[in-house]
């Protein structure tokens, strides 16, 4: 579990837990814990993607994959007790009310389940293949890493006590901002290096791919799109310029210019 959480990483879904909450106008120390419990999850989430029966890769975060390293029943047994974890802190954190506890455990069970995380692994294993459509792509990218962006989002507002309109805004703003996010890693895993990128390249070469079906500059203008969709939404729900507007362009940064 240390090996795989702990491992080098950009830390994009965490950050945005704690950079969202501070733009919302809360202390960002007060969502520290659910930033973990995302990361949590995330790192679960990779644990079993890249399982031999999933996509079988060979290196993550610049170091061996947990499996190639540790065994495979291992690496499931870390995985699954990475997602049990999550429940754990934020169900026990000190800076939310129950209520809020309660409404957010509710909502990282429906993430990680079958209308979630669980479908877009499944639908991105069994349906990619034959897939001609871009739109249909993104719903699967979409449920891959906009639901969980979705979460880190509502969790930082939920922290800073949003109203339902900045909640619903933050929403959009993170499932664009999860298209972007998956687009670009669309682009990187065809024109990436491994040494740059600390995991495998071409791994879905024999997938469907935003690159395969758009093109590389078609990619670029989705990415730009998708960005400044992320970028509108956000002022809806606070006019405040900061740091979160420049971590998301940092974050897509190299698939936009």
């Amino acid at each position: 579990m240390r090996y795989s959480l702990l491992a080098p990483g950009k830390r994009v879904r965490p950050l945005l837990v704690l950079l969202t909450a501070a733009h919302c106008g809360a202390d960002w120390r007060d969502a520290l814990d659910l930033a973990c419990a995302v990361e949590m999850v995330h790192t679960a989430s990779l644990i079993l993607d890249d399982l031999p029966s999933m996509d079988n890769a060979e290196l993550r975060r610049g170091l061996p994959t947990l499996h190639r390293l540790y065994g495979e029943d291992t690496a499931i047994l870390a995985a699954v007790s990475l997602m049990n974890q999550a429940f754990v802190v934020v169900s026990s954190s000190s800076t939310l009310s129950a209520e809020k506890r309660l409404k957010l455990v509710s909502r990282l069970a429906f993430v990680i389940g079958p209308e979630g995380l669980a479908a877009g692994q499944n639908r991105d294993l069994h349906e990619r293949a034959s897939i001609r459509n871009a739109s249909l792509l993104e719903e699967i990218n979409h449920l891959k890493t906009g639901m969980l962006f979705r979460l880190a989002a509502e969790m930082g507002g939920t922290v800073a006590g949003v109203n339902d309109d900045c909640v619903r805004a933050l929403q959009e703003f993170a499932d664009a901002l999860g298209q972007a996010f998956q687009a670009r890693d669309d682009l990187l895993d065809q024109i990436g290096c491994p040494a740059e990128l600390g995991k495998n390249v071409f791994q879905d070469q024999h997938k469907a791919t935003l690159v395969k079906l758009m093109g590389e500059e078609g990619v670029r203008e989705a990415v730009k799109l998708h960005t400044d969709r992320a970028l509108a939404f956000l002022e809806g729900c606070s006019d405040r310029r900061g740091v979160l507007q420049d971590f998301i362009l940092q974050s897509v940064e190299l698939a936009r210019s």
